[in-house]
């Protein structure tokens, strides 16, 4: 696996603490990742989500870098490890409002195939900056497709 790269959707359940309320919105992410070795990865994606509140319409997007840790042994591979990122909040009140987080995440993949994986990823992060946006987590079904296996 090292040297292999790959491209992952998912889809989430994505709820944010922000200072005066909760958001829960559905969300899409969109990335890709690299084996730097085989028992360790770095992962980047885009996620964009949209919720009701208060009977105003939110946003939520955001872009993250991981690094996760992983035992590759059989066809199951969980990885583990910090991830960081910028999460945008956009209502009709306050307006645009973001952050800086810190977390970790930690995903359960089966690879069943040279070319590409189903699996699952939770992740839990903060905002240690301050400001209205507190914490926020997700938990989302994910699929993987490898390169270039693909194209093999």
């Amino acid at each position: 696996m090292a040297g292999e790269g790959y491209l992952h959707g998912q889809l989430s359940w994505m709820p944010v603490t922000h200072a005066d309320y909760g958001l829960d919105a559905g969300a899409l992410t969109v990335g890709g990742g690299y084996f730097l070795g085989d028992f360790c990865l770095l992962e980047a994606g885009l996620t964009y989500g949209a919720t009701g509140h208060d009977s105003e319409f939110h946003q939520l997007a955001s872009a993250e870098l991981a690094f996760r840790l992983l035992v590759d042994a059989t066809e199951w591979i969980p990885s583990i490890g910090p991830v960081a990122g910028w999460l945008f909040h956009h209502a009709p009140t306050p307006g645009l409002e973001g952050g800086f987080f810190v977390g970790a995440s930690a995903c359960l993949d089966r690879r069943a195939s040279r070319t590409w994986s189903v699996g699952a990823c939770g992740e839990y992060s903060m905002f240690p900056l301050g400001g209205p946006l507190e914490g926020a987590y997700f938990l989302g079904l994910r699929a993987a497709l490898y390169l270039p296996a693909v194209w093999e």
